[in-house]
């Protein structure tokens, strides 16, 4: 017999691989692809990872309105490009494959985490 924790945390699980079958993780081939990223600010990040086989790189706080300045707390959404962009060229190069998910949504912001389908999380220099 399981404890309920542990039966919380995997009917947790399953309704999070319920969500991802209805939409998947956005695979990311080009930085403008995570404009399209699903929302999924309801789910923690862990349980998402979990859920999707996938491995967690980094969690970026990116500005979504368009109006946000470089010395602002949000990245622009240009300097989020680069970052993606140097997240690619690390992925193509290991032949592993990048996804998005919105992690939280606000009014002006959102969290947009990167997940990779490698487990070697050190390959892209990601700090915590």
């Amino acid at each position: 017999m399981y404890a309920l924790d542990t039966m919380s945390h995997l009917n947790s699980v399953a309704d999070c691989k319920s969500q991802l079958r209805k939409t998947p993780l956005r695979i990311v081939n080009h930085p403008e692809d995570v404009r399209h990223s699903p929302d999924f600010a309801a789910v923690r990040k862990s349980l998402l990872e979990e859920a999707s086989g996938k491995t967690l790189l980094r969690e970026y706080f990116v500005d979504s309105s368009g109006l946000g300045a470089s010395d602002e707390p949000a990245m622009t959404f240009n300097n989020f490009k680069l970052e993606v962009s140097r997240l690619l060229a690390i992925a193509d190069e290991r032949h592993d494959r990048l996804y998005s998910a919105l992690t939280g949504v606000g009014q002006f912001q959102v969290y947009v985490s990167i997940f990779t389908s490698g487990s070697d999380r050190e390959a892209y220099h990601v700090e915590d």
